[in-house]
């Protein structure tokens, strides 16, 4: 953290010597989720793949669970009134309580070499698009609440649909996005039945 007038450090955590945090091949690039007065931080080490600090001073919070970082950055969404963030690990995408940091949910994706990059994207009818290349595709989960419990449902899986490391943009029904990692085709792909509308340069 730096001081926004002089731009002087304030405090700093290191996630490898201090937690463990799991050294990826091309580094860590995921960012710090704001929330209220604290930060939501992913850091993949055993015991502590995920932490919550103080923005004022850096202190931890809670640090909670064992899971397998990649470089996708956490979002704020909120499950019928609830709010959650969701993280898309290498393997898996998991949603955790921010205030005490229980896993309330998780659902598998696979993605080769764990290069999960891409950030997801919520939408105000519980909609959760994800996607990565290298063979994970794209996916949208509809997430409902039921007494204490999050229920998850898988609408739809694409391989074809890849989002790499580009940003996906949603406009109404419809995601767009860069899909591929070799050659990437701008793609318009509905969010309700995983039909690819167009693609172009």
């Amino acid at each position: 953290s730096v001081d926004k007038k002089t731009g002087k450090p304030v405090w700093a955590l290191d996630l490898y010597k201090q937690y463990g945090g799991t050294r990826l091949d091309y580094g860590y690039s995921s960012h710090a989720l704001p929330y209220n007065d604290t930060l939501i931080i992913l850091a993949g080490g055993n015991g502590n793949g995920v932490l919550k600090v103080r923005q004022s001073d850096g202190s931890v919070i809670w640090r909670r669970h064992r899971l397998e970082a990649a470089h996708s950055s956490p979002v704020l969404i909120r499950v019928d009134g609830q709010p959650q963030v969701v993280i898309l690990l290498a393997q898996e995408i998991v949603g955790i309580d921010p205030e005490s940091g229980e896993l309330l949910w998780r659902h598998s994706h696979p993605t080769e070499n764990g290069l999960a990059i891409s950030t997801p994207i919520w939408t105000e009818n519980n909609l959760l698009f994800l996607s990565s290349a290298y063979n994970g595709g794209a996916r949208v989960l509809k997430l409902t609440r039921s007494g204490n419990k999050t229920n998850v449902q898988e609408l739809w899986h694409n391989r074809r649909v890849q989002s790499h490391f580009g940003s996906v943009i949603r406009q109404g029904n419809f995601v767009y996005l860069s899909s591929g990692h070799n050659v990437a085709f701008i793609s318009a792909v509905d969010l309700q039945t995983a039909r690819i509308a167009w693609q172009g340069w």
